[in-house]
C-alpha cells in the first residue's frame, strides 16, 4: 500500500463522522469482549483450583 493510499484511507475515515463512529465503537465492542472473556477465564481457572485444593485435603 502507497503513502497517497494510506492517506486518502485515513482522509476518507476522518471525513465520515458514521464510518468513524462505527470503527470506534467496534474496537470498542471488540476491548470489552477480551475483557469478559479474560474475566470469564480467571474466575474458572480460580474455581477449578480451588475445588481441587479441597479434593485434596478431604483425602
Amino acid at each position: 500500500m502507497s503513502t497517497g493510499t494510506t492517506q486518502n484511507a485515513i482522509a476518507l475515515i476522518l471525513s465520515q463522522p458514521l464510518l468513524l463512529s462505527s470503527l470506534a465503537g467496534s474496537l470498542l465492542v471488540n476491548l470489552v469482549s477480551d475483557a469478559i472473556a479474560n474475566i470469564n477465564s480467571f474466575v474458572y481457572t480460580s474455581l477449578r483450583v480451588g475445588v481441587a485444593r479441597r479434593r485434596n485435603r478431604s483425602r
